[in-house]
């Protein structure tokens, strides 16, 4: 395998490795699935020997450093975001580094429109805190070279770097901290129906079980505004017409309330 760099393209990855360009394509664009994982590892050991590049990013992919670090956020809509941003503004700043902050509004077409963005403006690697546990252009990205550190929610299909956050010690905390001020949770209310909601509930519950207070009851905020509507408004009219010093509450991607153990 002594292809030269730049006359190496996907007619001759797909020959040594004994593939149609579609299967080639195919997992350049993030798709293994559609193959065995023999095809995958062998596609995957020939890109890496000829150093392979796609054309449409390859001057991006071997331009000069800038300093400059793209920082992808799912939403801004939470307070747990701008802590993110926060933290990783400070780290990158004391290491020379200068963030871009992008904000994806939890949609895939924008978070790709800015993927592509950012690597053409010759970012030196990516944060990204993904809107999807799909995404197969960022795979791509990753597989030609861009670092790329995830931030708080995984990308399947490809072994990213990874920052996660401890879901079960966080809810253990907060709800042991509601418990000490004399509130017994009672209503966890999930931002999106996802694995680290359930995971949150999840430990919710298991915090209730082993704690010997209530099992709290949930809903997913989607489905608060989307159905169910006539039940959830009477709920908070029952609600609102106690004193709000009786309830606790917690802002974040999930909220626990309850009435004191005392009333």
């Amino acid at each position: 395998m002594q292809l030269e760099t730049k006359k190496t393209t996907i007619v001759d990855i797909a020959k040594l490795a004994g593939v149609s360009k579609t299967t080639v394509s195919r997992y350049i664009n993030g798709h293994s699935e559609f193959m065995s994982s023999e095809t995958a590892e062998r596609l995957e050991q020939i890109i890496r020997e000829t150093e392979y590049i796609p054309s449409n990013l390859a001057r991006s992919l071997k331009s000069k450093k800038t300093r400059m670090i793209g920082v992808i956020i799912a939403s801004l809509s939470s307070p747990f975001s701008a802590a993110v941003m926060m933290g990783i503004g400070n780290v990158l700043e004391k290491n020379g580094y200068t963030p871009l902050f992008v904000n994806a509004d939890d949609r895939p077409e924008v978070e790709i429109r800015f993927l592509h963005s950012l690597i053409e403006k010759n970012v030196d690697g990516l944060i990204v805190n993904a809107t999807r546990t799909t995404c197969p252009e960022l795979i791509h990205a990753a597989r030609l070279g861009m670092p790329i550190v995830l931030c708080d929610r995984e990308v399947q299909n490809h072994t990213f770097d990874i920052v996660m956050s401890e879901n079960r010690n966080m809810v253990f905390q907060a709800i042991a901290h509601l418990k000490e001020q004399g509130y017994n949770p009672a209503l966890a209310v999930l931002r999106l129906s996802n694995k680290y909601s359930e995971a949150r509930l999840e430990a919710a519950c298991e915090f209730a079980i082993t704690s010997g207070i209530k099992k709290p009851r949930y809903h997913h905020l989607n489905s608060i505004l989307a159905s169910n509507q006539d039940e959830i408004y009477a709920e908070r009219k029952k609600a609102d017409a106690k004193d709000h010093s009786q309830m606790g509450y917690l802002r974040g991607s999930s909220y626990y309330g309850g009435g004191r153990d005392d009333q």
